[in-house]
């Protein structure tokens, strides 16, 4: 490969969907961690609480593999133009909708345009990052979402304390940002390593390697091409220690609450300032030498130490201490995970190979907060967290055992 061209990584690209990324997630994680109080507040329990998450992350799950072969298809700028502009319809909604039902069945739909986004943005920032590279440049879209989880829960909180239907505006408002920001996303498709046009899969190879000279539309995606049981599968591990990030998610800020701990954003603030930090070094450290499966196993390590720390944790320092640990080991899963996949898969199936572990991740995200709510509501959250601290010690087990499903090809 070109070593200059394909070397650079911090582009114009990059940055524009390192942007978008952020703004969807401080978005996101405005939501997530107020919902329980404003569902507490029209007389749901504990356990009902963490359900919104639940369902939501469930319905991005057993819906991304499929928007994500739907923005293969039919263009992966159109998905996040679609998606953010439902985005906009979606705060409305919350704002005014009272009901316990219909507010889940709005977060179902909520669900199913996030998938399609993550999977459309994940895709498109692979195609614009060097391979040489991708550990490196998967970690720092990665932090695009992580700056935004450091500010995004403290930021709603405030925000709520002013009402609930003046978040709800706020977040509409940024929805129409990211309108804006997506219809321009095309522009960044020049110098991309991946797609021809950064918004649409290549259409100029068939599957076969031959030249496609017509651009007819391709059918809608079937369910064997939609969904990559093989990537499901492998991602196994990442389902265990992503288990308790939707527990964390969800009830974090309610046990500071109960524990008298302050502020009750700490735990969200520290957990994305180490990630932030980490990713910096061991991401590209890993890529350097070439040893990217190691940082998983290691990452992978490191999250049940985090989550007996944060279930016994009582004091600042302590949730402090297990913010650092849990940090370190889930933020730098991920990207090291991502890299292993896209060096096994199609290339021009990445917005589906996105959606397939999303399919994994999301899911474990909804059960993990369902989970944690049920048993918080009958052994407390610190017993919880400790159950789930068990759960996630079988990571690496899960990874070793799966990892040969999915064989080394070119990246």
């Amino acid at each position: 490969m070109p070593a200059a061209a394909s070397e650079a990584l911090f582009t114009w690209p990059f940055f524009r969907l390192c942007l978008f990324a952020f703004l969807a997630f401080l978005a996101a994680f405005q939501l997530f961690p107020t919902i329980p109080f404003r569902l507490i507040d029209l007389g749901a329990s504990r356990g009902g609480a963490g359900l919104f998450l639940t369902v939501y992350t469930w319905a991005s799950a057993l819906s991304a593999p499929f928007t994500g072969a739907l923005a293969d298809r039919f263009g992966r700028r159109r998905m996040l133009v679609l998606a953010a502009a439902a985005f906009v319809l979606f705060s409305i909604l919350y704002g005014v909708v009272r009901p316990m039902p219909l507010l889940l069945a709005v977060a179902c739909l909520h669900g199913f345009f996030w998938s399609g986004m993550m999977s459309a943005t994940g895709a498109l920032i692979a195609d614009v990052i060097p391979v040489q590279r991708r550990t490196e440049g998967i970690g720092y879209y990665g932090m695009s979402a992580t700056a935004a989880v450091a500010v995004a829960p403290a930021i709603g909180l405030a925000v709520y304390h002013h009402g609930w239907l003046v978040l709800m505006i706020e977040l509409a408002v940024m929805a129409l940002a990211l309108l804006a920001m997506a219809t321009q996303v095309r522009e960044a498709a020049a110098g991309g390593s991946g797609a021809a046009h950064v918004g649409q899969a290549p259409r100029d190879v068939a599957l076969d390697g031959s030249r496609d000279s017509g651009p007819a539309s391709p059918p809608p995606p079937r369910l064997h091409e939609a969904v990559s049981w093989r990537v499901v599968a492998a991602a196994s591990g990442l389902f265990v220690v992503a288990l308790p990030y939707g527990g964390i998610t969800s009830y974090a800020a309610l046990l500071a609450t109960e524990r008298h701990i302050s502020p009750r954003s700490l735990f969200f603030t520290v957990f994305a300032l180490t990630v932030l930090a980490t990713r910096v070094v061991l991401p590209r450290l890993a890529d350097r030498y070439g040893k990217p499966v190691l940082l998983l196993l290691v990452s992978l390590l490191l999250v049940p130490p985090g989550l007996a720390l944060l279930a016994i944790a009582h004091s600042r320092a302590a949730l402090v201490a297990a913010a650092i640990v849990f940090a370190t080991g889930f933020g730098n899963a991920y990207p090291t995970f991502m890299t292993w996949v896209l060096s096994r898969t199609d290339p021009r199936q990445r917005a589906a190979t996105f959606g397939s572990v999303l399919l994994a991740f999301d899911t474990a995200i909804g059960t993990g907060s369902l989970l944690v709510g049920s048993l918080g509501d009958r052994v407390g959250l610190g017993t919880a967290f400790l159950v789930l601290a068990g759960l996630s010690a079988l990571a690496v087990p899960a990874f070793l055992l799966t990892r040969r499903l999915l064989p080394e090809t070119a990246a």
